[in-house]
């Protein structure tokens, strides 16, 4: 307690000699204000300068601020030094060249979606547009083998129609003993199975004519325009690889009509409102078809499908899409006879022989 007592009696000597000094140096700076009546007591003790404006009392440890203009005895007042700005250029920055966008690049990502599955949405948006028509007389029977046989067919398409095809192929609608039976386009049962590779159980329709079953694959009887056909085209091409490297085979229509005693009814014998009703439908379906495939080239496969496809491409062709026609393998057809024979002739006059090479 006395060594503590001690020094804080020095530090106040010392103090009250820094004060005094303070208070004779004010009188020189005009226009430094007068310090209050308790500046001895709040500035205790003496504090020597620092660069922070601080001072730090080493007995006491606390902080006390400098008052501005203060000097503290046996230092001189040096005159501030003038402030002269310079200046400096400023530096160019140089600007990144950004090569323009295009709008596509601009748009956001999309998935791509197969040829094929875009193929079978359209023939599905398709079905169901059809599937409202009321159906007239004579017409008293419904396949549509697009959906009881969707397996082979949806099989037949993934597989050959995966990627754009230069030439189509267009038949009218499912004869009874081809497509009507697998699914597949002119689809004789022993061509599916020994030049496509498929084979797979077929459904029912969901009302089926007593004269008109629907076997499957196991079909005994063959399909005569089928047969007549890939006869053709197997001679041309030697494998179902070359046929469909640059062309696929479609039906413009994709139901089959049956009386009450089964006779067959193609879309070109029917009339009234329910034949427009169904060729707007399947029009709107074909030309979907043909841009999705970018198709250069229709074969229309018989008049009647040369006919629809004409409509349909009458008041837009943006693609410039051909139209050629091939005489229908149909031995109902007139003046059908070697039809085998006189189909290669054909396909060469109208400038397609080259598409179907081996």
């Amino acid at each position: 307690m006395l060594r503590k007592k001690m020094k804080l009696t020095n530090e106040h000597e010392t103090a009250s000699t820094a004060n005094a000094d303070f208070n004779a140096y004010q009188y020189h700076q005009p226009n430094y204000p007068k310090p209050p009546a308790s500046f001895s007591n709040f500035y205790y003790p003496y504090m020597p300068p620092y660069d922070n404006g601080l001072s730090y009392d080493v007995g006491i440890s606390r902080f006390f601020p400098i008052p501005p203009g203060y000097i503290p005895p046996g230092q001189v007042s040096m005159p501030p030094v003038p402030q002269v700005p310079v200046s400096v250029p400023p530096v160019p920055v140089p600007q990144m060249q950004v090569p323009p966008r295009s709008v596509a690049s601009m748009m956001p990502l999309q998935r791509s979606i197969p040829t094929s599955d875009s193929f079978l949405q359209i023939e599905q948006t398709l079905n169901m547009n059809l599937a409202s028509l009321q159906y007239q007389h004579p017409v008293s029977y419904v396949y549509n083998p697009v959906e009881y046989a969707y397996n082979a067919h949806a099989a037949f398409v993934r597989k050959y129609c995966n990627v754009e095809k230069r030439v189509l192929l267009l038949g009218m609608n499912p004869g009874p003993h081809g497509m009507c039976q697998t699914g597949i386009p002119f689809g004789n049962t022993d061509v599916c199975k020994e030049w496509f590779n498929i084979d797979m159980p077929i459904g029912q329709p969901p009302v089926a004519c007593p004269n008109k079953k629907v076997v499957g694959f196991e079909y005994h009887r063959q399909e005569i325009s089928g047969k007549r056909l890939w006869t053709v085209f197997k001679d041309l091409c030697g494998s179902a690889e070359n046929f469909f490297r640059y062309s696929y085979i479609h039906n413009y229509c994709p139901l089959a009509f049956f009386d009450e005693k089964g006779k067959n009814i193609t879309p070109s014998d029917l009339r009234g409102q329910f034949k427009k009703n169904l060729e707007e439908h399947c029009d709107r379906a074909l030309y979907s078809i043909i841009q999705l495939l970018k198709s250069e080239i229709i074969i229309a496969i018989g008049s009647y499908a040369e006919q629809r496809v004409l409509s349909c491409l009458r008041n837009n062709n943006p693609l410039g899409t051909r139209v050629v026609r091939l005489p229908h393998p149909s031995p109902m057809a007139k003046n059908n006879q070697n039809w085998v024979d006189k189909a290669p002739g054909v396909l060469r006059d109208i400038g397609v022989i080259q598409y179907f090479t081996k």
